[in-house]
């Protein structure tokens, strides 16, 4: 097997900021990691997660007998909903910071983004996004802001 293909164990808190991205990283390894593994079973599949979990971790699988069944409760632990509203308005906000280059920025601008939930659409939805964007992103009231942050819609 590739020596670059190493798994760490997963001991990141569910709450934790940016567990969500730790968590599908990981994951998306583990998944690379055992389908380079020969005639391995879904059984065994488990039992390489369990081993390479956290105690903590490990709690939210505990009492899981399949492999579909333990990465469906991790994914549920640790990817959580988007609030599309707020990560549209960090997208529209941010600034770039007088040491960051323009690829920095750039890069920062397109992460930003992934939490977005851009789709296709016609031209008149596009239209009301930007204008919820603009409106939220430019009011005075900081009060009224934030709760417009604070829902989805």
């Amino acid at each position: 097997m590739d020596t670059c293909l190493k798994l760490h164990v997963f001991d990141t808190a569910a709450n934790a900021v940016g567990s969500s991205r730790k968590w599908k990283h990981w994951k998306r390894t583990f998944v690379s990691y055992t389908a380079r593994l020969a005639n391995i079973s879904v059984a065994d599949k488990l039992a390489i997660l369990v081993n390479l979990v956290d105690t903590s971790v490990y709690a939210y699988i505990s009492e899981c007998t399949t492999y579909a069944d333990a990465i469906g409760k991790l994914d549920e632990a640790y990817i959580k909903r988007v609030n599309e509203v707020y990560a549209r308005y960090q997208l529209s906000t941010c600034r770039q910071s007088i040491v960051e280059s323009l690829e920095e920025y750039l890069q920062k601008l397109k992460v930003l983004s992934t939490d977005c939930n851009f789709r296709d659409g016609t031209a008149a939805q596009q239209q009301e996004a930007a204008i919820r964007d603009a409106f939220i992103a430019d009011m005075h009231s900081s009060c009224i802001r934030q709760r417009l942050l604070e829902g989805n819609d």
